[in-house]
């Protein structure tokens, strides 16, 4: 009877090894094509947003500086590379259009740079008994220092402008000149001075 039951131990013990021996272990290759397999998570790809170039401001040529002031304009046409006769030409062209004190400036300049045969264009502004007063007065005593020819019939023309602050002046100039006083007689006065201009030619 015990021989029996050791018997039957000893089967079942047998059964059961053989059973496991016959149930194959997956590999690790089967695991790993398993894992090969597994479709990869479908990732979305989405376009990386382009930043739009910033454009290059071309840079400006500086700006050529422009007199902003009389003084400056002055200093520029005197500095110029030019004959005189086109500075004086400026000046005098600008004259009227400036303020008093520019205009005097302005003057003082133009004088200096009018040659003789020149100077009678300056006689409109010696004239205008309404340009400021300095004015006229460079104008008239830097005609005193012209030729004769140049200045006596000036100061003609300025004891014939009604009350110009010079008319005194020019009349005792003239006079010396002619050697007569033809008070207001201008034709005698004219005559006077071009017999006079040519006795002395």
């Amino acid at each position: 009877m015990k021989k029996a039951v050791v018997a039957l131990a000893a089967l079942v013990l047998v059964l059961y090894f053989w059973t496991r021996s016959q149930t194959p272990a997956p590999t690790q290759t089967e695991g790993a094509a398993t894992a090969e397999q597994a479709p990869p998570q479908a990732q979305a790809e989405t376009p990386a947003a382009k930043t739009p170039a910033t454009p290059v401001a071309k840079k400006a040529n500086p700006p050529t500086a422009t007199p902003t002031t009389w003084a400056e304009t002055l200093d520029e046409i005197l500095r110029a590379e030019k004959p005189e006769s086109e500075k004086a030409a400026q000046l005098l062209a600008a004259l009227p259009n400036l303020q008093e004190a520019d205009q005097i400036e302005d003057a003082r300049h133009l004088v200096n740079l009018l040659a003789d045969e020149e100077f009678e264009k300056v006689k409109p502004y010696l004239l205008n008994t309404t340009m400021p007063a300095e004015v006229i007065s460079i104008l008239f005593h830097d005609s005193m220092l012209r030729p004769e020819t140049v200045k006596e019939p000036i100061f003609l023309a300025v004891m014939q402008t009604p009350d110009h602050p010079f008319a005194e002046e020019a009349k005792t100039a003239l006079q010396l000149f002619v050697g007569e006083d033809y008070k207001t007689d201008w034709p005698q006065w004219e005559t006077a001075l071009r017999e006079k201009l040519k006795a002395n030619n």
